[in-house]
């Protein structure tokens, strides 16, 4: 398999749920990133899909944001911040999501795991003009790699990423750790890699 390449542009604190993507349609309290790393806190909503017809350039989710809540709004791409941060969910800028049979060259993303493996979360709404569902994606990264995970590809990604790790390797090779498991996986490798390294 042949990687694509991805930039995390930032990355931010642990979120938390595998799997467990929120749409974020009511203002909650948070900051963003602006491209020259200030934190600017206020309130923030986060719409998945908010673009699905327009340029994806800049991905098809926007952050919306007020200073106070009878502020103007304000709204942000993925090409205009670094990332933002709602209660407890960090999303980063990520690059080439591959979605829709498109590519997004940036694109928002939420933060699962972080360390020698990064694992991102990407939502959209997809549909066929009369019905829509929710859409996720979850893009691993190792080095210079990106991949983005299913469960088709799942045991080769492993094979690929994991493989120093015998023991865990084992596990999801004798399926005792399977594709559902991928944040549980890719935070026992991290784990395996920082003890490796201490």
């Amino acid at each position: 398999m042949k990687p694509t390449i991805i930039s995390a542009l930032l990355i931010l604190f642990l979120s938390k749920g595998f799997g467990q993507f929120k749409s974020y349609g009511i203002f909650k309290s948070g900051y963003y990133i602006d491209s020259s790393g200030n934190h600017i806190s206020g309130l923030l909503k986060y719409n998945i899909g908010y673009d699905r017809f327009a340029d994806h350039k800049y991905g098809d989710s926007r952050l919306i944001y007020k200073a106070i809540i009878d502020a103007d709004k304000i709204k942000f791409n993925s090409g205009l911040i670094m990332g933002f941060v709602i209660n407890d969910d960090s999303f980063a800028v990520i690059n080439n999501v591959h979605v829709f049979g498109s590519v997004y060259p940036k694109e928002f993303a939420q933060v699962l795991e972080t360390g020698t493996i990064e694992l991102f979360e990407y939502a959209s709404v997809g549909g066929n003009g009369t019905s829509f569902n929710d859409v996720r994606v979850f893009i691993l990264k190792k080095g210079p790699g990106q991949w983005e995970v299913i469960k088709k590809n799942f045991m080769e990604i492993m094979e690929s990423c994991i493989s120093d790790d015998a023991e865990l390797m084992s596990l999801v090779k004798n399926k005792v750790l399977k594709y559902k498991d991928l944040r549980e996986i890719v935070h026992r490798y991290n784990v395996f890699k920082t003890k490796e390294n201490s």
